[in-house]
């Protein structure tokens, strides 16, 4: 049950932040203000949750690494996942890269190899957030 909560965790986030960012920028921006305090509450509540200890215990070096494990799951499911989400959310190109930003015009350089590298990020953001690293197991 836990490694489904990761997950799901992380989608939350990813999801929450990449559709209030491409709505607004498709000038829905009442929409995105009401999403992103959603994201905000959700945020609040895991938070909360981890602070009165409601399911974290470090107890041991073992079980701070499982955590780091986790938050590096989050963060390569998020570089995998945000952009296709940001631009579905604005009503862009499913694959659409931006002019402006570093990131968008680095990846922009590195063509279809750019998009290849997100998917290669994403899959062990997945195996992490279901800590699948030793084999899937229940």
């Amino acid at each position: 049950m836990n490694k489904l909560l990761y997950f799901f965790i992380a989608l939350f986030l990813i999801v929450f932040e990449a559709v209030p960012e491409g709505l607004a920028l498709g000038g829905h921006k009442m929409i995105a203000g009401l999403i992103e305090s959603i994201m905000i509450a959700g945020v609040v509540a895991i938070i909360y949750a981890f602070f009165t200890g409601f399911r974290y215990t470090y107890t041991n070096m073992h079980t701070i690494i499982e955590y780091l494990f986790i938050l590096v799951g989050y963060f390569l499911l998020r570089f995998g996942i945000f952009d296709i989400i940001f631009n579905i959310s604005a009503g862009q190109e499913i694959f659409f890269r931006g002019t402006t930003k570093l990131y968008d015009i680095v990846m922009s350089r590195l063509g279809s190899w750019g998009w290849f590298i997100q998917f290669c990020c994403a899959l062990p953001g997945i195996v992490f957030l279901m800590e699948w690293r030793h084999g899937i197991n229940r």
